[in-house]
């Protein structure tokens, strides 16, 4: 009798073990479920042509496209465009690099006007400083065609 409830004890301990094998198996066979989506102009996306991304120290994405630069807070897109008449304006259209620096600088590079520093943390009309070639200036840019940035 005592054999018989020990093989019966056996048995309920090796089911329950495989049980667990198995649900721990198949739970870590699963595949992470990514979601992904597409962003163009029909969302607000200044240009679907996209030359560069850059995600900052705050999660949001920057997208660069030869018409603009935008900022993607996972719902919401802001767009930043070079207004010629405006230097509070991002220098160029055409962005090509984006980076941010450790203090919180953006630097964003253009193939149509040289480089823009933007600063968010300054007031709306001090955030940009746009850095560009100037024939009579031996200190300024070599050109306004950039193609990338370094940190």
């Amino acid at each position: 009798m005592q054999y018989a409830q020990t093989k019966k004890t056996l048995l309920v301990y090796l089911f329950g073990l495989m049980h667990c094998i198995i649900v721990c198996n198949s739970l870590h066979a699963q595949k992470n479920a990514f979601h992904f989506e597409n962003i163009t102009k029909a969302n607000g996306l200044s240009d679907n042509n996209i030359n560069c991304f850059y995600q900052d120290n705050k999660g949001f994405l920057w997208i660069g496209t030869q018409f603009g630069l935008n900022r993607f807070d996972g719902k919401n897109i802001k767009t930043f465009y070079s207004n010629p008449g405006d230097i509070n304006s991002i220098s160029g259209n055409n962005v090509v690099d984006i980076l941010q620096d450790e203090t919180g600088i953006f630097w964003i590079a253009t193939k149509d006007g040289g480089l823009t520093r933007y600063d968010p943390s300054q007031s709306i009309r001090k955030q940009f400083t746009r850095f560009t070639h100037n024939i009579s200036d031996k200190n300024s840019l070599q050109t306004n065609r950039l193609t990338c940035l370094y940190n």
